[in-house]
């Protein structure tokens, strides 16, 4: 009988331990115990802000005037017209600014000196001895045309003055010292003038000379500084500014109330010109031809380059 009872026990409790399974699988699990597996995430990288501007470039130098004076003085002029004289003992004739760069002759025209922009000189390139010249053009190679208005020839050296051509601006040269001044303008050299009112041009492979334009046709009597900007020529006279292309004749586009210009460059819609007299340097709008004085006061400047 106790085992009976004991067996009719155990079946009971076996019975509810089994009733007691079945509820707990059938109950729901709560939300707070549920689990995702998710792949490993890595932050993304950051986003540029409109407060979140790229650093800015560092400006370039302003941009400014050099003149070289009668005296062989170079100054360096602001486009406000603040004055600082940069170097002095150079020649009156030939000067140039071309990569960040300060180009004159010595006195005796037998150097080239090369000084940076602060008047430190750099280097020197010795020029032949038999070659006679007034004015020079440094060539994007490093090499240099000497120009002579005696010879009427353009002498051709590299950068350490070894003659390498030389080219006639007159087969036959006359007595008469003309203005001369020339730019690079592609693989062209361009020089003003022949005496005879002609630019001209010389091929830098092959140094072969031809006439640009015959502008014998202009009222005034010679032919000054010349210059390029943006498919445009700019040439000056005593108290003219022309503008021409390499298809389109010479027009004006301003007199200056003052003669004797001896320099002007193109910067920004403007041309500077220099004019020796009165020690002065205009601002000439080139859409318009207004003018205006930028600086006064300098020592009759000869030459008028742009530089920074």
């Amino acid at each position: 009988m106790k085992k009976s009872i004991r067996q009719v026990f155990l079946a009971f409790v076996l019975i509810m331990v089994l009733l007691s399974g079945c509820s707990l699988s059938s109950t729901p699990v709560p939300p707070a115990l549920t689990f995702t597996l998710l792949p490993p995430t890595f932050p993304p990288p950051p986003v540029p802000t409109a407060t979140q501007q790229p650093p800015a470039a560092t400006p370039n130098p302003k941009s400014a005037l050099y003149v070289l004076s009668q005296k062989g003085v170079v100054t360096r002029v602001s486009l406000t017209g603040e004055t600082k004289n940069i170097l002095d003992g150079a020649s009156e004739y030939g000067f140039q600014f071309l990569e960040h760069n300060i180009y004159v002759c010595d006195p005796n025209h037998s150097e080239i000196l090369v000084y940076d922009p602060d008047g430190n000189l750099l280097r020197t390139v010795s020029v032949p001895s038999n070659v006679n010249f007034i004015e020079f053009t440094a060539l994007p190679d490093g090499s240099f045309a000497l120009l002579s208005n005696t010879d009427d020839k353009v002498y051709f050296i590299d950068s350490t003055g070894n003659l390498l051509s030389t080219a006639n601006i007159l087969d036959n040269p006359d007595s008469q010292w003309q203005s001369l001044t020339a730019i690079v303008v592609g693989n062209r050299l361009i020089l003003s003038e022949d005496g005879q009112k002609h630019v001209l041009a010389f091929d830098l492979d092959t140094y072969k000379m031809s006439i640009f334009k015959d502008l014998e046709g202009l009222p005034d009597g010679w032919l000054g500084d010349i210059t390029y900007a943006d498919g445009v020529f700019y040439l000056t006279t005593s108290n003219t500014i022309y503008k021409f292309t390499d298809n389109s004749d010479p027009i004006t586009v301003a007199f200056l109330p003052k003669e004797a210009i001896t320099g002007i460059v193109i910067l920004d819609g403007f041309a500077y010109v220099s004019v020796n007299v009165t020690g002065e340097i205009y601002k000439v709008n080139i859409t318009d031809g207004t003018i205006s004085v930028v600086a006064t006061g300098l020592d009759s400047p000869n030459n008028l380059v742009l530089g920074e």
